[in-house]
């Protein structure tokens, strides 16, 4: 009936209505080495980001393969600045760690976010 479509066309990336389920990234691992380059790249590009994707906040999501991930909601349009920030802003001998792509990951995640 109309409440199965309904539900159908709200996954899809097209829908107009609010998402049912949205595609987010998050920052896991060792990130407090890199927390003031993430905020200050949050408040330089405030202007360009909707007011949820400016508050950084801690999640869980679930993965497409069933396991369960918790990290730090980070728009996903800031991720290459925040990769070349890392890059060229942190010293390898100070922030090693958070330089290292195992210490600190990043996950695309499709589904519903508990809130």
């Amino acid at each position: 009936g109309g409440w199965d479509e309904a539900f159908k066309a709200a996954a899809s990336d097209d829908y107009k209505h609010g998402k049912r389920l949205n595609e987010v990234a998050i920052l896991g691992g060792a990130i407090l080495p890199v927390w003031q380059l993430t905020e200050s790249l949050i408040r330089e590009r405030g202007a360009q980001l909707t007011t949820a994707e400016r508050n950084l906040r801690v999640v869980r999501v679930t993965l497409d393969g069933g396991s369960p991930l918790a990290g730090v909601k980070f728009p996903p349009s800031l991720l290459p600045q925040l990769r070349d920030r890392i890059a060229t802003e942190l010293a390898p001998s100070s922030a090693a760690a958070a330089a290292d792509p195992s210490a600190m990951s990043t996950w695309g995640a499709k589904g519903a976010m508990g809130g």
